[in-house]
């Protein structure tokens, strides 16, 4: 008797805490099936894989073991962005690890408030990096496409957003080419709104059971079929949170969920949004949750044949869509 006091003890306060890390989330989540792709879709479709195969593929992993790679996928990073009409920053810094490029552009006004949206370039030594982040990437580069006309056109409608491609994600904390940028832009006194991290947005399943958790009560309160994109933020972040998935839903026939949960809960941490927290910066990160999805993960396999190209589309469109939303200059309910 005692021990199924102890084991009914253990789950309510299993549930207990998952309640409190669950956030209602608003907007009706979509189902059902996904509707044909449109023409323009499937434009924007061949450019991401595109840049899959070219990151993925072609040079393969961008590690510091392999300094040759990683410069070829600055270069191409460039080059997409360029191609675009964009004005490209490289920041170069220094670190015990050696040096490390961040690269960057803007859009909309020239001063003002800042967005933040990221993706990182480098890989872990031995993978290609298709979905860890060859996807993110992608995504990073076609939003100049997707926004740069319309923020060009109407600079008085939105706040100023930058995308970066960010060095050495795959390094511990401090090294870590987001943490550079993120003190740099503190130093200069920079308005950052809020930052999202574009981590790994290429996996999805129909299967039953293909979800997985890093805290086993999740379970009761999320989907445990793979088929949705994650918006994932500490506590401090949960209005962000919030907003980014009332938007998503409102804009996309790809499923999302979010989840706003004390930094105790280290997984929601693995990304470079974590080094906006520490300036104090509302931060997530866009993810199809990693290895809790993916079981290709930071392996050989992480190839650009892996990844579902239809639904990497329907997460671009989504994410331009709710940074039109947050770049707006008109007043959020």
């Amino acid at each position: 008797m005692r021990r199924l006091a102890l084991i009914a003890l253990a789950l309510a306060l299993s549930v207990g805490l998952a309640s409190c890390i669950a956030l209602r989330m608003p907007g009706p989540r979509a189902s059902g099936a996904l509707p044909a792709a449109t023409p323009r879709e499937l434009v924007l479709e061949g450019r991401l894989r595109m840049h899959v195969e070219e990151l993925a593929g072609r040079i393969g992993p961008r590690h510091r073991a392999r300094a040759g790679s990683r410069e070829e996928a600055r270069d191409y990073i460039e080059w997409v962005w360029r191609g675009q009409g964009r004005v490209v920053r490289r920041e170069a810094y220094a670190s015990e690890l050696g040096a490390g490029v961040n690269l960057w552009t803007e859009l909309g006004p020239s001063d003002g408030p800042l967005w933040v949206v990221s993706a990182h370039y480098d890989t872990v030594e031995h993978s290609p990096g298709a979905d860890d982040d060859a996807s993110g990437v992608a995504v990073l580069l076609e939003l100049g496409a997707l926004l740069g006309a319309e923020f060009a056109a109407h600079p008085g409608s939105y706040q100023r957003l930058r995308l970066v491609a960010f060095d050495d994600e795959e390094t511990s904390a401090p090294l870590m080419g987001s943490g550079f940028h993120a003190r740099g832009l503190a130093r200069a006194g920079a308005r950052v709104r809020g930052m999202l991290s574009l981590e790994m947005l290429g996996c999805y399943s129909d299967a039953p059971g293909s979800q997985r958790f890093p805290f086993a009560p999740l379970a009761l309160w999320y989907p445990t079929r793979g088929d949705y994109l994650a918006f994932v933020g500490d506590w401090d972040s949960r209005e962000l949170v919030r907003r980014c998935v009332g938007a998503f839903r409102a804009l996309s026939p790809l499923p999302c969920e979010g989840l706003a949960a004390p930094r105790a809960l280290r997984d929601i941490a693995r990304s470079d949004h974590s080094q906006f927290w520490a300036i104090g910066v509302p931060a997530l990160m866009v993810t199809d949750t990693s290895e809790f999805r993916y079981p290709h993960y930071h392996r050989p396999t992480d190839t650009p044949d892996r990844l579902d190209y239809r639904r990497l589309t329907l997460a671009a469109d989504g994410v331009a869509g709710l940074l039109r939303v947050l770049c707006s200059r008109a007043p959020h309910p």
